[in-house]
């Protein structure tokens, strides 16, 4: 699973125009999910200033785990970092691999929504808030998954978890904006 998350929205809303804002929404909608149905992704939902997307198995092959990391990378790039110019929007990502409930939720006779839901699902949220600008924090499932070697590694403390999380902080060679 991948969360991306706009930093500081409201702040960035508060200067603009209710169009000119959704302009800049709608851009970074176009970035991500490109990148991420680029790399097998299954676009979960565009929830106000989020993305969640879904890398299934049965889609994304045996590598999701990797597919996943790699998405998630592709959408920093997308936006910008690592450009002379910098990012267009400040963003952070959270990429976990796990076990959760895949399906459809929701009222029989009125609304319907296909989602994921679980732990491992909250997990992934936790990780793209806790991430840094332009940062990509990477479960311990998801790097044994990937089979990546671990970078930096940091402790988060994460909203409904009793311990602090180890995560993997991955960037590409482009520096922090």
């Amino acid at each position: 699973m991948v969360f991306v998350d706009v930093r500081n929205s409201t702040e960035m809303s508060d200067g603009m125009s209710p169009s000119e804002y959704a302009r800049t929404m709608n851009r970074f909608y176009a970035a991500a999910t490109n990148a991420l149905t680029d790399a097998d992704a299954i676009i979960d939902k565009l929830v106000g200033d989020e993305v969640m997307a879904l890398f299934l198995p049965a889609f994304a092959g045996g590598d999701h785990a990797s597919k996943a990391v790699e998405g998630a990378l592709a959408i920093m790039e997308r936006v910008g970092y690592g450009t002379a110019s910098g990012p267009f929007i400040t963003i952070g990502a959270g990429v976990n691999t796990g076990t959760a409930y895949v399906g459809v939720v929701g009222d029989e006779g009125n609304y319907k929504d296909f989602t994921a839901l679980g732990d491992e699902v909250n997990l992934a949220s936790r990780l793209a808030q806790a991430a840094g600008s332009g940062e990509v924090l990477v479960s311990q499932a998801t790097i044994s998954a990937a089979q990546l070697a671990p970078g930096e590694v940091r402790s988060i403390e994460a909203k409904g978890f009793a311990n602090p999380i180890p995560v993997t902080v991955l960037t590409r060679p482009y520096r922090h904006i």
